[in-house]
C-alpha cells in the first residue's frame, strides 16, 4: 500500500485473508472457489460445527500472489 500512497506509511495492509480462523470461509459458488483449488474443512466441535470452503495449500500461494498485485 505504502508504495502506491507514500503518506500512508503507518498504515498497514489487512484482510480477511489474513484472519483464517475468523471468518466463515469464502464462498464454493464465488469468483475465488472458480479460479482456484478448493477444499472443505471441518470446523471444530464446540466452536461453531460444520465444513467451510477455503483455497487448497495448493492454489494458496498464486492466490496471495493475484490478491497483493
Amino acid at each position: 500500500m505504502q508504495p502506491l500512497f507514500p503518506c500512508c506509511a503507518g498504515v498497514k495492509q489487512s484482510s480477511d485473508l489474513d484472519k483464517f480462523g475468523y471468518w466463515g470461509g469464502i464462498s464454493p459458488d464465488g469468483k475465488i472457489a472458480k479460479g482456484y483449488k478448493t477444499k472443505q474443512v471441518r470446523k471444530k466441535d464446540g466452536v461453531a460445527g460444520g465444513t467451510f470452503t477455503v483455497v487448497d495449500a495448493d492454489d494458496a500461494p498464486q492466490m496471495y500472489d493475484d490478491f497483493y498485485k
